[in-house]
């Protein structure tokens, strides 16, 4: 298995407007620390992170609110400036949408399948209508994309 490393973005009105998102944050931090090698952190211009340095994080404090796609995006760049070999990234949202216990599981089915993404899926098959409708449009997505198997969450929090 290729070299596993982390990327959580923080961000977004719910950050900044409830004070218990700060404990989530740390929380979920932990728990991917415990599944990845490193840990590759953005907050998304919320000013309220201040993680202790610790070897295994790499923290990036934007000046402003990117968005999620444009945290992400900055991520990104910071890993593929600093991992030289190959890289399996698991990114997942801060919230607790999705629990990175569930980070073993997309792992194994990544180095089952010998898939190149892996997405973990929030919904089930009772998923609000106008929810549904994004995932007939995700679906369609992923399979012009060439992922070949159905895909019902694209925008989900975690994903490899």
């Amino acid at each position: 298995m290729k070299k596993v490393v982390g990327l959580m973005t923080f961000g977004g009105l719910q950050a900044t407007s409830d004070p218990k998102q700060l404990e989530v944050f740390h929380s979920n931090l932990a728990l991917l620390i415990s599944h990845v090698e490193h840990v590759y952190v953005v907050d998304d211009g919320t000013g309220k992170l201040n993680p202790a340095k610790q070897s295994n994080i790499t923290f990036q404090k934007l000046p402003k609110n990117l968005g999620k796609s444009g945290a992400i995006r900055t991520g990104l760049r910071m890993i593929l400036d600093e991992e030289m070999e190959a890289v399996v990234i698991v990114q997942i949202d801060y919230d607790n949408d999705q629990s990175a216990k569930d980070i073993p599981v997309l792992l194994g089915t990544m180095q089952e399948s010998r898939a190149d993404v892996v997405i973990g899926n929030r919904h089930d098959q009772s998923a609000e209508t106008y929810r549904l409708n994004v995932n007939v449009l995700q679906q369609a997505l992923g399979k012009a994309l060439g992922m070949g198997e159905e895909v019902t969450d694209v925008v989900s929090g975690l994903w490899l």
